[in-house]
């Protein structure tokens, strides 16, 4: 491609956690280093509930958005079932206020938390966990052997994060993942039994996840066009 200048395919990205707006940060990167892509990404990522995320749309008026709110599914308690219905149920809010601004607006949520997503960039898990821990040992073997973390909130720090995580996630790792995502999907489909909340298909039983649809469509729309 040489020192052509391409367009830019733009998205609103809203999150919870640090982590995901990380690595959102670092796939805004690989994209934009690749010369297969015809389009370079624009990514405005920010850490906000969706709730605010929506009253920022509605009062600045803006056009066409495309959006994803990147968040966990924490487990199967009274408390964390109910985060996830309030959030997903604004997410369905929001896609109502199309006619001022919004072209959708989609979950990309983790079940059981954003670390499944990390880890399906290098090994495929279809196994249930019980806690989020259960995630440090293959963190560990397939991330950073010779700097292993303790506890998940070690793995979260940022310069961790940055050097033992993201520096060993590539573009190719980036599609492995998300054929990891669908296999789990599939799997879903074939043995689990979902469950609807405004109009959102989910299995309340880890794996799980719809953040591989997220980044697949980011990738798609920057590919080169045939």
């Amino acid at each position: 491609m040489g020192n052509k200048i391409r367009p830019s395919q733009q998205f609103h990205i809203s999150v919870e956690g640090d982590t995901e707006a990380l690595y959102f940060e670092h796939l805004q990167k690989l994209v934009n280093e690749c010369e297969d892509m015809e389009y370079k990404l624009k990514l405005i990522i920010k850490k906000i509930n969706p709730i605010s995320f929506i009253k920022n749309i509605v009062s600045t008026q803006m056009r066409s958005i495309r959006a994803f709110h990147i968040f966990d599914y924490e487990g199967n308690t009274k408390e964390y079932i109910g985060n996830f219905e309030n959030i997903v149920k604004k997410i369905n809010e929001a896609n109502e206020l199309k006619k001022d601004g919004i072209e959708y607006y989609k979950i990309g949520y983790s079940n059981l938390s954003f670390e499944l997503w990390i880890l399906l960039h290098k090994i495929n898990l279809t196994s249930p966990i019980s806690t989020k821990d259960n995630y440090l040992f293959h963190i560990n073997k397939n991330f950073a052997p010779h700097q292993k973390v303790k506890h998940i909130s070690d793995y979260k720090q940022k310069r961790y994060f940055e050097r033992q995580i993201l520096s060993k996630i590539k573009l190719s790792d980036v599609l492995m993942a998300i054929e990891f995502a669908k296999e789990i999907e599939t799997k879903n489909y074939l043995d689990k039994k979902c469950k609807e909340i405004a109009d959102f298909k989910f299995y309340p039983d880890n794996p799980d996840l719809t953040v591989h649809k997220c980044v697949e469509e980011i990738l798609i729309s920057c590919v080169v066009k045939r």
